[in-house]
């Protein structure tokens, strides 16, 4: 059986482990992202990984130990602070805090520190930068072709999108992107 062609569009946390995972199971992939490259943009701040989803995803991709090494789990908590300087809240003051409402299962990763890690796992030929996708097109043999503002890529078996900017989105032969 040949060998699936696989696009991932986006290399925010869901493409790269997506890409990660197949990788780590020997499925070969092609991310193409719109940045220029690797540091284009700030990657924002910090962001929770609950243990059914982002956790889970983490152990498949063989990248625990470094997430653990990375990880903040004192970052979760909350405090409420009054403009006068007041604190009205503090998770961390577990004395004071119902036990119920403390949870220590979504540990904190800094949102650029979690895209490195990714990136420095997967095959750095798999990615390529500066790549602004317009639409994908269907063909008849139902594989895709994917026109980019500068290129045109062809025959995927498989296309994903994992641009954060279109969660909602899917990926058809009539779907435009600007």
């Amino acid at each position: 059986m040949p060998t699936p062609r696989i696009a991932i569009i986006g290399a925010g946390p869901g493409g790269l482990t997506l890409a990660r995972i197949l990788q780590h199971n020997g499925i070969q992939c092609t991310i193409f992202e719109l940045d220029q490259e690797r540091s284009s943009r700030n990657q924002g701040g910090m962001v929770d990984l609950h243990p059914e989803t982002g956790q889970l995803a983490l152990r498949e991709a063989g990248l625990w130990t470094d997430f653990e090494k990375n990880a903040r789990p004192e970052a979760e908590a909350m405090k409420l602070i009054k403009s006068d300087g007041t604190v009205m809240w503090d998770e961390n003051d577990i004395e004071n805090v119902k036990t119920r409402y403390v949870s220590r299962e979504r540990p904190e990763i800094d949102r650029a520190v979690l895209r490195d890690m990714l990136l420095d796992s997967i095959q750095p030929r798999s990615i390529q930068w500066d790549r602004k996708l317009v639409r994908v097109e269907q063909r008849e043999d139902h594989k895709y072709n994917l026109h980019f503002i500068n290129s045109l890529e062809q025959g995927f078996d498989l296309v994903v999108g994992a641009d954060g900017d279109r969660k909602s989105t899917r990926l058809n032969s009539s779907h435009q992107y600007y």
